[in-house]
């Protein structure tokens, strides 16, 4: 478990940093570039993904903290799902942008939930929950960093369609990579 918690922790620390701490990235960019100063922080987010692979092969499946019901299973794949829109949505002035300042760190929150809500072994909880954390610590810092928010102007129908239908094929992808196999798996419910 020590592998997957630094690995989140890292995560944490090297995709906040800027957020976390702008004085001393703005420091870093003045003395080394800004294209440069990036480097570092590529490293860490490739190590953490490293860890945080090498430390959930490594930690124990059978350490349950808690058990959930069948019940949230759909309810837990239609929140991904969301998430899954807002995350492909984030660079495009879809229309739940006028709501939402930050829908790929909300996707990610949301999505982090959902798997928390299916969930309850120490390492998910680990993983999801240092996810969720990181998302939900990053948007106000970022709030407080970027001032005041002026949302897009939505674009109209085919840019609102286009995230739904990356969203749906993301989500199909997803679900047979988990070892759901049968097309009627690919529907949440």
């Amino acid at each position: 478990m020590v592998l997957l918690t630094l690995g989140v922790a890292l995560w944490f620390i090297m995709h906040g940093f800027k957020a976390l701490f702008p004085k001393t990235r703005a420091r870093m960019n003045a003395r080394m570039g800004e294209a440069k100063a990036k480097g570092p922080f590529a490293l860490g987010i490739f190590a953490s993904i490293v860890l945080i692979i090498v430390g959930w092969r490594h930690a124990d499946p059978t350490i349950e903290l808690y058990s959930t019901p069948d019940f949230l299973i759909p309810i837990s794949g239609l929140l991904i799902l969301f998430a899954l829109y807002l995350i492909v949505g984030s660079t495009s002035a879809i229309r739940i942008r006028t709501w939402i300042r930050h829908p790929q760190l909300t996707g990610f929150a949301i999505w982090s939930v959902a798997h928390l809500m299916v969930n309850g072994e120490l390492r998910s909880v680990i993983l999801f929950a240092g996810f969720a954390a990181w998302a939900v610590t990053l948007i106000p810092c970022i709030n407080r960093r970027d001032g005041a928010y002026t949302p897009p102007t939505p674009e109209g129908k085919k840019t609102e369609l286009k995230p739904i239908g990356i969203a749906i094929l993301v989500f199909a992808v997803l679900k047979l990579s988990h070892g759901f196999y049968t097309a009627q798996s690919l529907i949440p419910w």
